[in-house]
Order: C-alpha cells, then structure tokens, then sequence
C-alpha cells in the first residue's frame, strides 16, 4: 500500500482487494479499505464513477435502493449473492448521512459515525465499500477520508483518483553486472567476502533515486562500505558518463541456485516503482584459483602465438610437469654447488 494523502500529522493508505463475484460470471467485486497511522478515521465523502462504456453493476429487490446494507436481507428473495451489488460496508442507520446516490454509473456518499467522533466504531483500518463489475468494465473512485482522534476534531484529507481495478504494476528493468569487468562472473561456492554488482545508469533510471535498503539478491543482503556505514557508491563504471551504483553483497548469505545460474536483483526507487535485473555467474570450488576464461586465452595467445587455449585437465597436466621440472633444475643446481 502507499500513502495516497498525507498531511503534517498524518497519511492515508488504500488497499484494493478483488474475488470472482459469488453466483456471476463474469463479473469481479473489488473491495476497497482504508487506513491511517495516526488517529482514527471518522468519515467519508467518497464518489465512484464509472468509466465511458462501462457499468456498476446495481442490484435493488423490489425497488429498494442499495447504498448502504440496509435491504441486504432481501437478497435472497432475488437469488442473488450480496458481492452482485456496489454498495458501502455499512447500514444507513448507523450512520449521519449528508448525501448518498447511486445509479449504473456511479455510487456516491458523505457521511460519519452516528456517534460522530466519540463512537466505538472508529478505527484505523475500515473497509469502506465494495464495487461490482462486468471483467473489463473500469471505474474510478475519487473523495476524502476524515480522521480524528477520540472525541477530536475531524480533518478532512483528500486522496488522488484510485483506479478500479488498479492497473497492472510496472517492473523497471535493470541494466546490472555481477563481477564488473567479468565476462563469466567466477564466484567461490565457500567464501566469505563480498559480490560486487553494477547497476548501471540509464537514460530511464536515475541509479541516485534507487532505495538502496530495498535491494536484494538472491536473499543476499548489502554490505556497507566501512566505517562510513554506506550501502553502495555512486561513480561512472562503464565510462559513457551516466552515473552507475556499485553494491557488494554478503557472500555468506549466497545460496547456489542448481537448476539455474542466472541470479536476480530486485527492490524499489524512492517513489515505489518496483526494480528487477538479472545476471549470471559460474560457481567455482573453494580453494580454486581462478581467472577468467577470456583473459586466460588472451594471455595463452599472446604467449604462444595465438594458439588454442588447453582444456582444464590439460592445464592441470601442464601445471604439475612445470612444477616436476622446476624441482629437477632446483636438485641439479643444489649438487653443481656441491
């Protein structure tokens, strides 16, 4: 959930939930909550309006307005399942209603507590009302809450348009590197240190609006840099002069994937837009030494002249005769001084 108003002393979050409405097919029934972190809230004054070419889906027995709960027990009478109608969570009577309508295109209501800022019902979370749609039908839901403390003054605070059903989220894609500078991304299955990883600056991401303590991968979590606490630096990487992020995360929290070796960062920017990337890296034992293919050839190249680079076991051949010849020139020269 994210804030959606905020004043100095308090913010409003909303969470949309959705359920295959009961008994019709082809519709869904969206619920809709709201909550403050300080205070409690008090009253509403709230609008849904429903899209060009779309529908509320209203369901009145014999007549009987819906607004509120109040004719929910005549439902039945009709065969049909209360989360068919867009309605608020609440009955009449419980209410001091300012103003309340509704029609197949649009539900609308201002009202408080009976009690008004000294009733029992006030809370910080309250499910306020439920919207019912044929799938692909779209509505908006726009209005203030008010909060107030026990036996306070009620503040009305705005919220921007909420959109029903709430549009598909966005993942931004990030451009990152496991081990800048590697190609294969070599990393020891035992150690202890710390992963280095890139992310690189876009034209599209701004790698200083990144929410670092958000970062994750793998499970792995970020080092800070020293005594200086930082959790990454801010330096140009790969020299097209756009500033990138250098991370390092906990080795010993790495978890070797078998089924796979691509291994993924996620988190979210400073205005809670989600962040993925992914990269891949080459498991080594412990207490291997290794480099990196690429510069391995291109040093076995240039050493002999371009040639084909060995495979491991024959590298390891090569490595034990080299060490088996240097022993015989040491013994040699030990008996010459002799």
């Amino acid at each position: 959930m994210l804030a959606i108003a905020t004043t100095a002393n308090a913010a409003i979050t909303h969470s949309v939930t959705s359920s295959a409405t009961a008994g019709l097919a082809g519709y869904t029934t969206w619920d809709v909550s709201f909550t403050t972190d300080t205070d409690l809230i008090s009253g509403f004054n709230i609008v849904v309006t429903a899209d060009t070419g779309s529908a509320l889906n209203q369901v009145n027995p014999a007549g009987i307005a819906t607004i509120f709960e109040d004719a929910n027990v005549f439902f039945a009478f009709v065969n049909m399942d209360v989360s068919a109608d867009t309605q608020f969570h609440y009955a009449s009577s419980t209410l001091t209603i300012a103003s309340s309508s509704e029609s197949a295109t649009d539900l609308s209501g201002a009202f408080t507590w009976s009690g008004g800022t000294n009733d029992a019902r006030m809370a910080a979370t309250v499910n306020v009302l439920q919207i019912c749609m044929a799938d692909g039908n779209h509505a908006v839901l726009s209005g203030s809450i008010s909060v107030a403390s026990q036996g306070g003054i009620p503040i009305d605070m705005a919220f921007p348009d909420i959109p029903i059903p709430l549009p598909e989220p966005i993942t931004l894609s990030l451009l990152m590197d496991i081990r800048p500078g590697s190609d294969s991304n070599p990393v020891n299955s035992k150690s202890n240190g710390a992963l280095p990883v890139a992310i690189y600056g876009t034209d599209d991401i701004d790698v200083t609006e990144i929410d670092l303590e958000t970062l994750m991968l793998e499970g792995m979590s970020l080092r800070e840099k020293g005594k200086s606490g930082k959790l990454g630096t801010f330096e140009d990487i790969n020299g097209d002069s756009i500033v990138d992020l250098l991370l390092h995360f906990e080795m010993s929290e790495l978890s070797f994937n078998a089924s796979s070796d691509e291994y993924t960062l996620s988190g979210m920017m400073l205005d809670g837009m989600a962040l993925e990337g992914s990269d891949s890296i080459r498991s080594v034992p412990h207490g291997v030494v290794f480099a990196d293919p690429d510069t391995l050839a291109a040093s076995w190249g240039n050493a002999a002249g371009g040639a084909t680079i060995p495979e491991p076991a024959s590298l390891s051949l090569l490595a034990a005769g080299g060490l088996a010849m240097l022993r015989r020139r040491s013994t040699q020269v030990l008996r010459c001084r002799r």
